[in-house]
């Protein structure tokens, strides 16, 4: 019975061995492969820029009549930007990027992006406080511009879509459900979600 106990005990341990083996060497060969490709990219050659797909900020957002002194604000916030390079490049890593544009562009690239995020906050925010002072046509155009630049922001989808319930226009909302499918971002099934809840209840 010892002796049995002790061959039991061996086979566990020589088990656990070998899984755990194979995973420390998984591990490794992702470590490996990381690695491989980073040092790939941090020695990209610069690339064109100019095949970017570039995001322009609409004229008719500049044609937004407003008054009251946040609104204005805000608008001049949004169009702040509008000479500003801007870039979608939500869902791409660093590695990603140098790899396609070069090491010596991360920096550049980062700051188009992070005009992008600024761009898709200022919507949002220029579209709720919109709503909430009453102009609805304004706020649908600008909620809807932000879904045409691929805005990853719940809010702008859930807002909109209240907007096209109140405008008896529910069968839009598909469409926002399809836009946000289309979405690279972490943020897509939450919007789609809340979206499908909305009509849905």
């Amino acid at each position: 019975m010892p002796l049995l106990c002790l061959s039991f005990f061996i086979l566990i341990v020589s088990t656990i061995n070998f899984f755990g083996g194979n995973v420390r060497n998984r591990d490794r060969a992702k470590r490996d492969a990381f690695w491989a490709r980073e040092t790939e990219a941090n020695a990209t050659a610069c690339k064109d820029l100019s095949t970017l797909d570039y995001i322009a900020i609409d004229d008719a957002l500049c044609e937004i009549t407003v008054s009251e002194p946040e609104l204005v604000s805000l608008k001049e916030s949004l169009l702040s930007l509008k000479d500003q390079p801007i870039v979608n490049l939500n869902g791409y890593t660093n590695t990603e990027l140098k790899l396609a544009y070069g090491a010596a562009n991360i920096g550049t690239l980062s700051q188009y992006d992070q005009n992008f995020t600024d761009l898709c906050i200022r919507v949002r925010d220029f579209g709720k406080k919109l709503l909430d002072a009453g102009y609805t046509d304004d706020a649908q155009m600008v909620l809807e511009y932000g879904i045409r630049i691929g805005s990853d922001i719940t809010e702008n989808y859930v807002m909109l879509a209240y907007l096209y319930l109140e405008k008896h226009q529910a069968y839009r909302i598909d469409h926002l459900i399809e836009s946000a499918g289309r979405l690279n971002s972490l943020s897509k099934d939450t919007i789609i979600l809340k979206l499908t809840k909305i009509v849905h209840p």
